[in-house]
């Protein structure tokens, strides 16, 4: 098992760095069988997981 934490504030970031977020959490969903998005009110979780159901 293994655990790895990606932070991210999506108002914060440039372009560059969201694309190179995406493409972590996009190898992290091709090597786990499970990911988790975990954060606080607001910050962006349901944003990041619609985007992978519309992929």
């Amino acid at each position: 098992m293994k655990f790895e934490t990606l932070t991210f504030d999506f108002h914060l970031m440039s372009i560059k760095q969201r694309t190179d977020f995406i493409r972590r959490v996009n190898f992290s969903f091709q090597v786990n069988p499970v990911v988790v998005i975990l954060g606080p009110r607001q910050c962006g979780k349901s944003t990041l997981a619609r985007m992978y159901v519309k992929n």
